[in-house]
This record gives structure tokens, C-alpha cells and sequence, in this order.
């Protein structure tokens, strides 16, 4: 990946054509209704807009060569012509990220368990789906954290039924969306002079100079670290996952009711990177939120609660492999975002949990740095999952 900025595309320029085709769009699908733009939802990935057609409420996403913003904006694809040129061809394809992510969505709502949002229409491009009602896992944890154990269980119990391999859904499975696989994204990322140029200008646009140094230094081992774990991807026992796991990914439309996923990344996996997604995402919501001690507690012992109802019938053997493939995964998912976030130019409005990550990157930085330690010299797996939940107890509050 192209790092140098000196031919990255204005911010303005891709917001302002982004809006101008979600418009366009819109009116193509729906010539004859009231249309009515509402506010930028801020994203590192793509660009998505809120709207009303005909009162109703809208999410409108468009993405730009399937990368994400930040890559974009950092000039990985170009200067702003090129771009306009390929993405005149990008949106055309069947591959196109846009038409995976419809795809998927209507083969969800085929299957009607995992429930998911409803796409509405999609065209130049962009992809409208229904704004679904309720609150978000994230919202609910915060507000309602003696409940975790449940909350955070109730998707992973929505995604058992998905959890199948490829094989049995016949050809009808949509095509993949790698690019939210926790592996390939850290490969892609770290992989080689371009990974290490990344790293080097981490933080260049977010963090004060003199406290950009030591974070480097920690994310440069942590990365070195899990580039020799490997993360293991063996073809036994791949079924379908979600891919893109999030406590702002699910949504409670009302007490008692089916869970609601939004934002799907289906690719083929092992069951467990979902788990791994969810456990390094409501890490970080407890890193950003800080809701205080009890609170942290709570949520980390639902953590707790819900890995060990999930191991609870290995043997110590398969438990211990199983755990450390859940660790590294973790990991790596958190040093994929965070280093996305360091690295955003200053000029992309980030979301409000990504803003507080940035703020707290240095508690992100030691705890990633001390768990990857644990790995390498060879510490047992729930030893590292003990300390892992000690640190994340302790940065909550």
C-alpha cells in the first residue's frame, strides 16, 4: 500500500461527490418521492449517509473502490482524478463491495435467522437499507451492564444457525467480504516496507509528538509479535460467519425481541472470529466509555461467562488451542482499528467511540503489548485471557 500523501485526494472532494451520488441514486429509485438528506454518520471505512424517503428513515452507504476511507484519504489509490476514473468502473462490477453487501443482506433475510436489516434498493453504487428501531448492544451494555452475560450472548445465539458450512447453504451463498477478515486485513496491512512505513506515520495527524513515540515503539512489537503467531486458518471445521461481529453491528428494536444485525462481512471462517470480534470491539467500548469500576466488572465477567459456555465441553487440550486462536484473533482485530484510527488524517470526522480510542491509544498500546508478551514467552492461554480481563477491568474504570 501506497503510504505517501503527497497525491491524496481532498476530503472535501470525496465527501462532496459521495453526497452528490447517494442524491442521484436516490432519485433513480425513487423519482416520485419526497427525498431528504440527513446527517453524516462519521465511519473510517465507508461514507454513509442518513436520509428520509418519504418520511422514512434511511441509511445510504457508498464506498469508493472498496477500501476503506482512511486508505483512501492517505492517498493508497491515487490522486482524486484517478479515482473518479476507476470508480466510474469499480461500481459497474458485480464484485463491487456495495453489490456483496446487498447480496448478503438478501440472502440474510432468506434465511430469517440471523435477523439483519432490510436493503431497500442500491444503484451507482450505493446501498440504501431500512434504519432499524431500538438500541444498539453497545448503547445496551452501557446502560444495562448487570445484564451482559445475556446481552452479549443473545447474537452469538442469532449466528449458531448461520455457523454452517458453505457447502450446505448450496449456490445460492453470496460472494465474500474478505476485506472485514481480521487475518487478511492485519496481513494486508503489516505485510512487508509498506506496513512498516504505516507504523511510522502512525499517529502523525492525531497524537502529540511527544506522544507518539512510545506508541509506535509498543504497536511495532505487538504487530512483530502477532506476524509470528499466525494466526491459525485451517480449512477443517470453516462454516459461514458474520465477519464483522460489533456491538454497534446489533440492535434490540424492543424488550424480549430478536436481536437485528446490520453491516454484514459473510465470509467463510471459523465460528470463533466472531466471538473474537465481539470480545476486542466491547474491549475497546469499555476502554472508550470508562462507565467505572462496577461497570467494568460486570461487562468483563459477561465476557467471561460467555467464552466459558462456549469451551465449557473441550478438553483442556482443544480449550487451550481453541483460546489461544481466540486471543490472537483479539488482538489482531484491535491493532487492525486502532492503527486505522492513528493513522486517519485529521481533516476525517471519526465516530465518538473512535475519538475516545484515540485519546486513551496509549492504555490501548501498553495492554496490547502485554498480552502479546504473555503469548510469546509461552504463558498459558487462560492466563492471558485472565490478564487480558484484569486490563480491560482496570482502563473501564
Amino acid at each position: 500500500m501506497n503510504t505517501s500523501t503527497s497525491a491524496a485526494p481532498d476530503l472535501e472532494d470525496v465527501f462532496t461527490f459521495a453526497d452528490a451520488e447517494i442524491r442521484q441514486a436516490a432519485t433513480e429509485l425513487w423519482p416520485h418521492a419526497v427525498i431528504e438528506a440527513g446527517v453524516h454518520v462519521p465511519s473510517v471505512t465507508t461514507y454513509v449517509r442518513r436520509l428520509k424517503v418519504d418520511g422514512a428513515e434511511r441509511y445510504a452507504k457508498y464506498s469508493v473502490l472498496g477500501v476503506s476511507l482512511v486508505s483512501l484519504l492517505r492517498g493508497s489509490c491515487g490522486g482524486w482524478d484517478q479515482i473518479r476514473r476507476d470508480q466510474a468502473a469499480y461500481v459497474r462490477r458485480q464484485d463491487s463491495l456495495t453489490k456483496r453487501e446487498a447480496a448478503q443482506l438478501r440472502f440474510l433475510a432468506t434465511l430469517g435467522r440471523p435477523k439483519a436489516c432490510r436493503a431497500v434498493g442500491s444503484s451507482r453504487g450505493v446501498l440504501f437499507t431500512e434504519a432499524v428501531p431500538g438500541l444498539s448492544l453497545a448503547e445496551l451494555l452501557l446502560q444495562r451492564p448487570q445484564e451482559a452475560a445475556e446481552l452479549l450472548a443473545a447474537p452469538l445465539r442469532e449466528l449458531y444457525r448461520l455457523h454452517l458450512p458453505a457447502a450446505q447453504y448450496g449456490p445460492g451463498t453470496p460472494a465474500p467480504i474478505r476485506e472485514r477478515s481480521i487475518a487478511v486485513t492485519f496481513r494486508r496491512k503489516f505485510h512487508g516496507p509498506s506496513g512498516q512505513a504505516l507504523l511510522d506515520q502512525l499517529g502523525e495527524q492525531r497524537c502529540a509528538l511527544e506522544e507518539r513515540g512510545r506508541r509506535v515503539e509498543l504497536l511495532r512489537q505487538t504487530v512483530a509479535r502477532l506476524s509470528r503467531f499466525r494466526s491459525p486458518t485451517p480449512r477443517s471445521n470453516q462454516v459461514v460467519t458474520f465477519g464483522d461481529l460489533k456491538p454497534e453491528h446489533v440492535y434490540f428494536p424492543g424488550p424480549g425481541g430478536q436481536p437485528v444485525f446490520i453491516d454484514p462481512g459473510l465470509q467463510p471462517g471459523r465460528a470463533c472470529v466472531d466471538t473474537a470480534k465481539l470480545v476486542s470491539r466491547t474491549a475497546l467500548l469499555l476502554v472508550a466509555a470508562r462507565p467505572g469500576d462496577k461497570a467494568g466488572r460486570q461487562i468483563t465477567s459477561g465476557i467471561d461467562a460467555v467464552l466459558h459456555a462456549q469451551l465449557a465441553h473441550r478438553s483442556s487440550r482443544a480449550r487451550e488451542a481453541s483460546l489461544r486462536e481466540l486471543l490472537v484473533l483479539w488482538l489482531m482485530d484491535t491493532v487492525n482499528i486502532v492503527t486505522s484510527y492513528l493513522s486517519a488524517p485529521a481533516a476525517l470526522p471519526l465516530p465518538a467511540q473512535a475519538e475516545a480510542v484515540v485519546q486513551r491509544a496509549a492504555v490501548v498500546c501498553i495492554i496490547l503489548d502485554r498480552l502479546t508478551d504473555g503469548l510469546a514467552h509461552g504463558l498459558e492461554a487462560d492466563a492471558v485471557w485472565e490478564q487480558g480481563l484484569a486490563l480491560i477491568r482496570a482502563a473501564a474504570s
